[in-house]
């Protein structure tokens, strides 16, 4: 190691890197490494992933005690999508472009950042990295029905990589204030219900279930679950009662679950962050970020009151079947 790695190192751990000295977030443009309808990873597509990686590695070497967070960002354009993977082309315009074969707006971005997330999981090997998952959906002007190759489509149809450093990566204990005995946490499903078997407000359930048939949304997980659907629409946390002294108790965290159209696959996860209320004012919604399947956070939360930092019943249950 250099003699300024070594002073950049030391500056680190005590805290005294500058403004200038801290790395900047470092982002590749893979661009388009899908074709028309594909989501699913070829050769060609690997090659330039792990060429992808290897930079991703040399960026979090150079500040090895901290951790690195690894975003994949994927968009695509406005022009309708048709699924290739499960239909391939056959030449005929009346049998492939039919509507069965169509992928509902968003879902096409999502399939390829899944498909990017999990090679991720198994090849990126950097210590303490989270891999998360931004997907921006379909963006750029709608089609006119005409060239579908004119760059004012294409250009949104593209994959990106960021590596940042995580400054404010949680620590073993993730919230120190959350803990078994003094929170609560409570569950909401696909077919408007919550834990409690009383029917919720939209927001933890409406938009997440949006893609799923009416008449999957009631199917339950097991015959032994008071009514309880077999989707999880979203999770929650917050402090007990005893804790807070409210009689209405404002989540610290929801992770809400969004799921494509065939009830098999949960295609992103967003985490909301509330500010509890104050004499002034009420709960407000401090952030909502996208996350990983695989998030530690969200793991360590679900599983608080079983002590299983892996996530315990509820994400063996309801997510990790799904993900």
């Amino acid at each position: 190691m250099r003699l300024d790695e070594n002073i950049l190192r030391i500056k680190e751990v005590m805290g005294l890197i500058t403004e200038a000295e801290q790395p900047k977030v470092f982002e590749i443009n893979l661009g388009n490494l899908f074709d028309s309808g594909k989501y699913n990873l070829n050769q060609q597509a690997i090659a330039s992933i792990n060429a992808a990686i290897l930079k991703l590695r040399e960026f979090a070497k150079k500040t090895p005690t901290t951790p690195v967070v690894v975003s994949v960002e994927s968009s695509e354009s406005k022009v309708p999508n048709y699924d290739r993977e499960k239909y391939p082309s056959t030449g005929d315009r009346n049998v492939d472009f039919t509507d069965d074969k169509k992928l509902g707006v968003g879902d096409l971005s999502a399939l390829r950042a899944k498909s990017i997330e999990d090679y991720l999981n198994k090849t990126l090997r950097i210590p303490n990295a989270k891999i998360a998952v931004v997907n921006k959906g379909a963006q750029g002007p709608n089609w006119d029905g005409k060239n579908a190759q004119d760059p004012k489509y294409t250009a949104n149809q593209y994959v990106k990589l960021f590596a940042k450093l995580n400054i404010d990566q949680p620590k073993t204990n993730i919230l120190p204030d959350i803990k078994p005995e003094n929170v609560m946490t409570g569950s909401y499903f696909c077919n408007g219900k919550n834990s409690e078997n009383a029917y919720a407000v939209d927001d933890t359930h409406a938009k997440q279930c949006s893609r799923i048939p009416n008449n999957l949304k009631t199917s339950l997980i097991a015959t032994k679950a008071l009514n309880k659907s077999r989707y999880m629409s979203a999770w929650e946390i917050k402090h007990n009662v005893n804790t807070t002294g409210e009689k209405y108790v404002v989540p610290v965290a929801r992770y809400n679950f969004y799921w494509d159209a065939t009830g098999k696959k949960i295609l992103s996860i967003t985490k909301q962050a509330f500010s509890q209320p104050t004499a002034n004012t009420g709960a407000q919604i401090l952030s909502a970020k996208p996350v990983s399947p695989s998030d530690a956070e969200m793991k360590y939360l679900m599983g608080i009151k079983e002590n299983d930092p892996n996530g315990g019943t509820v994400y063996k249950t309801y997510i990790s079947p799904y993900i």
